[in-house]
């Protein structure tokens, strides 16, 4: 067959399955495989989209390539999502979906060289890929020479059938990680959210500070070994979620403090609402629902804790609305 257009593209037609709505993350093979090829790195509505029509034909498996970055000497840089926070996503994800969600990792470095026809093998016969759900810009191959319709001819002669889906967009331009990392970069965190389809998550441990939030009267969880992206340097209003699983309001502060500390690098530093307790050594997840305002120096402290409690009641409010959006 050849590939029709119809809002998505398939070169061969869908099949319609069901499962459980379990979360499984394994390195094993299987018999069958609906297989979706893409980064995954942002893990945005466009990557559900793939996994929307992966589970058109049954329980989908995301194949996830390792050591890309190393391989094609990329710049280190955060990654949008914590790789500790990916599970609860994929567990988010598979619920909606009604279908369990696998990840397949293998290495890139075996793949980046392959002609069309070898990488369609080994998705056949390695990866036991009966169905590719991809992006239409995907790429692949040596040089990234094969597209779509490479790719629909090879899976065809190895007997797989191939699922294309079209950009998913947000107010006509096509959502993408470096959308939402351009957005991260200038605080916009409700852009991210939308582009995501839900907050931004920054993820760490709760770490000793030097202790100026309690002097001030607004005592701080200090976030330390963050993991992925920090937002633009700012003041915002979040949701802190502990170890134990509860939900805080946070008013959380990003930056170096200018007017109590002076040549201090930047930090993340959370106070909870309405909240006592030890926190310290725990795992801490704040979920960033919109920026209060930017970071400033004040004429002194006074006028900082003025400046604070204001922020805490805007905080409040905003934490109080996410809430009611979700109901």
């Amino acid at each position: 067959m050849h590939p029709v257009f119809s809002g998505m593209m398939s070169c061969d037609n869908a099949l319609i399955g069901t499962r459980g709505n379990l979360f499984r993350n394994s390195e094993r093979m299987s018999r069958q495989r609906i297989l979706c090829l893409g980064k995954f790195d942002g893990m945005h509505r466009g990557h559900l989209a793939l996994l929307r029509r992966a589970a058109q034909y049954g329980a989908p498996t995301i194949l996830r390539m390792t050591g890309m970055a190393t391989v094609l000497g990329w710049i280190p840089r955060p990654p949008l999502v914590s790789e500790a926070d990916r599970p609860r996503i994929l567990s988010q994800w598979s619920a909606q979906l009604g279908h369990p969600i696998d990840v397949l990792r293998w290495p890139f470095a075996q793949l980046r060289h392959l002609h069309a026809q070898q990488f369609c093998q080994i998705l056949a016969q390695d990866m036991h890929a009966d169905v590719v759900v991809v992006g239409s810009d995907f790429r692949f191959g040596k040089d990234r020479q094969a597209g779509i319709e490479e790719l629909c001819e090879e899976g065809r002669s190895v007997g797989i059938q191939v699922a294309v889906v079209p950009p998913e967009l947000d107010e006509q331009v096509m959502i993408s990680s470096t959308r939402i990392r351009s957005a991260l970069a200038i605080g916009a965190v409700d852009e991210a959210r939308r582009l995501y389809g839900r907050p931004h998550a920054l993820c760490g441990r709760v770490v000793a500070g030097d202790g100026r939030g309690r002097t001030l009267g607004f005592p701080t969880a200090n976030m330390g070994d963050v993991s992925n992206l920090v937002p633009a340097q700012g003041v915002y209003a979040a949701h802190a979620y502990l170890a134990d699983g509860s939900r805080i309001k946070a008013a959380v502060n990003v930056g170096t403090a200018p007017t109590v500390a002076t040549a201090r690098e930047s930090r993340v530093e959370a106070h909870l609402l309405d909240w006592s307790g030890d926190c310290y050594n725990q795992a801490l997840r704040l979920d960033f629902i919109e920026r209060i305002r930017e970071e400033r120096r004040f004429a002194d402290r006074d006028d900082l804790m003025r400046q604070i409690e204001h922020d805490v009641q805007r905080v409040a409010i905003a934490c109080d609305q996410r809430l009611e959006g979700e109901s």
